[in-house]
């Protein structure tokens, strides 16, 4: 389980993984399971500016801040139970040996510590106090100071939205994948998961030469497609495909033409976790996937082309 996302984890691969890049170490934690045959799940699926934009997401959790702070300051109350090991992390120890985990915590406080030295930038002289001042000059006096506590208010906003976006809600997303991938151990060591690992060519060009090298799929042979939520018995779902290797699947099925594709059939398989890495050549990648034994037969009932 590495604290990595797909996006970061290629894009480390195509810069040759530079040891100055965020997460650099991690990728080196992936491609160093991938030697020994483990499988990686990658745990951090949160993109950091788009949490930050969302606008369906709330300003901050409040239960989720609540329990942050709660295990912040916890301390176990007895014993772990036999066979299991407890360990807290020290926090200062953590940051003191990598610097840069601490850049979310810093954009945090310098929201919060901006607004307060711009409110008080901001404070108006105490002449305007006075009782003898004119009373416009009063109120322009009280606008200023109304305006530099709305700042540090939208500030201190802001600060606490960096820290349940980057920091707080991606411990609960590492969480529920570490609980994940010991589901995923369980699964491939009790043979109800299937761990496959194979390449595929990623250009419309480099599929096209490998599908006229390949021999023809025989009659009874069934293409199988990947999903990440399973499809229920008589459940319609619309596919968004934009992967070259996928349309050229559709193309197989229609005969070439997306008219033949309605009533095609095809098999669908549950994918609980999907990894990519960089392959040999520039136009292909290899793919980690764990799936269930058991799939389903599905029917194409439209298809719809897009520009």
């Amino acid at each position: 389980l590495i604290e990595l996302d797909q996006e970061r984890l290629l894009l480390l691969a195509e810069r040759g993984g530079v040891s100055s890049l965020y997460g650099s170490e991690l990728a080196v934690a992936a491609h160093a399971a991938r030697a020994v045959g483990a499988a990686v799940v990658l745990g951090d699926t949160i993109r950091p500016l788009p949490a930050l934009l969302s606008t369906s997401a709330p300003l901050a959790d409040p239960k989720r801040l609540v329990r942050a702070a709660r295990l912040a300051f916890y301390r176990p109350a007895s014993a772990a139970p036999p066979g299991l090991v407890c360990r807290l992390v020290d926090v200062r120890r953590t940051l003191a040996s990598d610097p840069t985990r601490a850049a979310p915590l810093v954009a945090a406080a310098a929201f919060i510590l901006g607004g307060v030295a711009l409110s008080a930038a901001m404070e108006p002289p105490q002449l305007a106090a006075a009782a003898d001042a004119p009373l416009c000059e009063s109120w322009a006096a009280a606008a200023t100071r109304a305006a530099g506590w709305v700042i540090t208010l939208l500030l201190s906003a802001l600060a606490f939205r960096v820290a349940d976006g980057l920091l707080i809600s991606r411990d609960d997303e590492l969480a529920d994948n570490a609980l994940r991938s010991l589901e995923l151990a369980a699964g491939m060591r009790s043979g109800e998961l299937l761990r496959r690992s194979f390449a595929f060519p990623t250009t419309a060009e480099a599929i096209d030469a490998a599908t006229a090298a390949a021999p023809p799929r025989a009659a009874d042979l069934l293409p199988f497609f990947p999903l990440r939520r399973p499809i229920g018995a008589g459940e319609e779902r619309r596919l968004n495909l934009f992967e070259p290797r996928w349309l050229a699947l559709m193309d197989e099925l229609g005969g070439g033409s997306s008219a033949g594709l309605p009533g095609a059939t095809l098999g669908v398989l549950h994918a609980l976790n999907k990894c990519y890495y960089e392959a040999d050549g520039a136009e292909a990648r290899r793919v980690d996937v764990v799936v269930r034994r058991v799939a389903r037969r599905v029917r194409v009932h439209r298809c719809e082309e897009g520009t």
